[in-house]
């Protein structure tokens, strides 16, 4: 008989039981014991053992189609030694399921250990291992950057006072968190995927640049260049008027503009989420149209636009006692500012100009600046007039240029810094290590220069770098290099979208707007001035005439701030603040 033959007719004794699946109850035992050794007689390969380890879900189906198993390594493992397993069992009465298996051990013993570096070697020296070397310097590399990065993430220790005192009899009209201006942006396109770029109309250009002086570009540590100094100072700092007064905008040289601003308010705005130091900025509303200028310092012939370190970890000291000291935040922003107007004025030439348009009809002092007055539109209720400022031009291409200029700042620990270069000695081999710093220490003065660059569409954009002759004398200096720049690349080194910087001009200018149409004035003033000590803009109305008894400074903690405590920034004069 096969064995198929005797399968079959071991099944065929068997009766269905008529209540489902599982044995007869009223079987005899003697047909019981037939049929099992019936089934006991046949071949034992027939049989598939199960592993005692594995779990068994059901006992029979007979309806599902064949499984296979794809891409288990486990799973074929496990049917290769199910299978090997079965071909080599028996099936008795008398034995029990664990008497037919083989315990087969598939692990490797443990391997002994052998220290191949401490081998000794006759006539040679011992000496250390390439990966022990290799380990212990990336031990310290990271021992390094962790140091640097829990020093850059520590807390401001400064305190500041706002840039403008405030009135109890100002109104306060919006705030702008810092977290929301990073996350506004201009009008979606029509076809709903990306943004709108504002694109740059010329209603007017005027003035004249020099050419570049490439000399400028051979000068390194090793051989730099002094950098001139004048003995005084009229005619390099210069002040163009307000937006507000400026004759060629009041000659309604654009009509449908409904908004007014300089390059440098609109830079300042670009930025802002990225400031530091506290600001302000006048906005004046006539007829409707509304006017945007950095407010003007009483008795300062320079502002804090040329901030320098603002961003660093360890910024330069600003308070009152340091205002005397050539490192503290004025002194030093007076020196920016001077010293990018001696390299302006030295880096391009007299005698070699370009001529942009018509003559400026104001002062330019005894430097050469040529304007572009140009409109954006933002939206259909936005029409905005910018008057941008060219610093020169380039003979390569003749294409026009933003010139600026970095200054070294020598800190009082220069260790706790941890700048990690120092300019003279590390320009012509770190130089990529000294933008990376700057680009940290001085961002947002960075981002409003990139932002300039962007206004007035240069096709180059020029850093200077300049350090001083001995670290205490901020009167004699050094230049030590330049690099050029597309603005567009170095607005990406430097993180900036375009689409968010001008969502932030369109977030402020809208609020202006919608408090005009809830209140119903077209004409008033407002102020709006960046948190001396928190990332937020806040926008206030100044009353033209105030109150008496009300000329106090109001306290920026009288605000309710959803829940957060604020301090109270201005009080006494005993506090510890700083003053800018």
């Amino acid at each position: 008989m096969s064995t198929t033959s005797a399968l079959l007719a071991a099944i065929s004794t068997l009766e269905q039981p008529k209540d489902g699946w599982g044995p007869i109850h009223q079987a005899s035992s003697s047909d019981s014991s037939s049929t099992k050794s019936e089934i006991l007689s046949l071949p034992t390969n027939l049989f598939h053992i199960i592993p005692s380890k594995t779990s068994i879900g059901k006992i029979a189906d007979w309806t599902s189609e064949p499984q296979t198993t794809m891409g288990t390594s486990a799973a074929s493992r496990e049917s290769t030694s199910t299978q090997a397993t079965s071909a080599t069992s028996n099936i008795s009465g008398a034995t029990t399921p664990q008497d037919d298996f083989n315990l087969v051990m598939s692990t490797q013993g443990q391997r002994k250990s052998y220290n191949y570096a401490q081998k000794r070697r006759p006539n040679q020296p011992q000496t250390k291992s390439y990966s022990q070397d290799q380990s212990k310097q990336g031990k310290q590399q990271r021992k390094k950057r962790t140091t640097t990065s829990s020093y850059y993430q520590k807390p401001k220790t400064q305190n500041y006072k706002p840039s403008i005192k405030i009135k109890k009899s100002w109104v306060l009209v919006d705030k702008f968190a810092f977290g929301t201006l990073k996350k506004a942006t201009t009008d979606p396109l029509d076809s709903g995927k990306g943004y709108k770029t504002p694109e740059p109309v010329d209603r007017y250009v005027c003035g004249k640049v020099g050419y570049y002086d490439k000399k400028f570009d051979r000068a390194s540590a090793k051989q730099p260049i002094p950098l001139d100094n004048p003995k005084t100072l009229a005619g390099y700092i210069i002040r163009p008027p307000a937006s507000s007064e400026d004759p060629t905008l009041s000659n309604k040289i654009s009509p449908d503009s409904n908004v007014f601003a300089t390059d440098d308010a609109i830079a300042t705005l670009m930025a802002a989420a990225k400031s530091e130091l506290p600001w302000d900025m006048a906005i004046r509303v006539s007829e409707g149209k509304i006017y945007l200028d950095m407010r003007k310092l009483e008795g300062r012939a320079i502002n804090l636009w040329h901030s320098v370190s603002e961003t660093a970890a360890n910024p330069p000291p600003a308070d009152e006692s340091s205002v005397q000291s050539v490192n503290s935040a004025f002194s030093l922003s007076k020196e920016a500012t001077i010293v990018n107007a001696y390299f302006q004025k030295a880096a391009f030439k007299d005698d070699d100009v370009k001529i942009i348009g018509e003559p400026v009809p104001f002062s330019t002092g005894v430097l050469n600046i040529a304007y572009k007055y140009r409109e954006f539109k933002l939206s259909d209720t936005i029409t905005l007039l910018v008057r941008c400022e060219v610093n020169g031009a380039s003979k390569e291409g003749d294409e026009e240029m933003t010139f600026k200029v970095l200054n070294e700042y020598f800190p009082p620990d220069q260790n706790q810094y941890q700048t990690g270069t120092d300019w003279k000695t590390s320009m012509e081999s770190q130089k990529t290590s000294i933008i990376m710093a700057e680009f940290r220490n001085n961002g947002c003065k960075m981002a409003k220069w990139t932002a300039q660059a962007l206004l007035n569409s240069s096709k180059q954009f020029k850093l200077g770098f300049v350090s001083r002759q001995l670290p205490k004398n901020a009167t004699s200096h050094l230049i030590l290099g330049t690099e050029k720049y597309r603005p567009e690349d170095f607005a990406e080194q430097l993180h900036l979208n375009l689409y968010n910087m001008w969502g932030v001009v369109k977030t402020i200018i809208e609020s202006v707007q919608r408090y005009l149409q809830e209140t119903n004035k077209q004409d008033c003033e407002l102020v709006l001035l960046k948190h001396p000590n928190r990332d937020r803009l806040d926008l206030y109305e100044t009353p033209d005439v105030a109150e008496e008894g009300e000329d106090e400074e109001a306290s920026l903690a009288s605000e309710e701030d959803e829940g957060e405590d604020d301090e109270s920034i201005v009080e006494d004069e005993e506090q510890t603040s700083t003053t800018l």
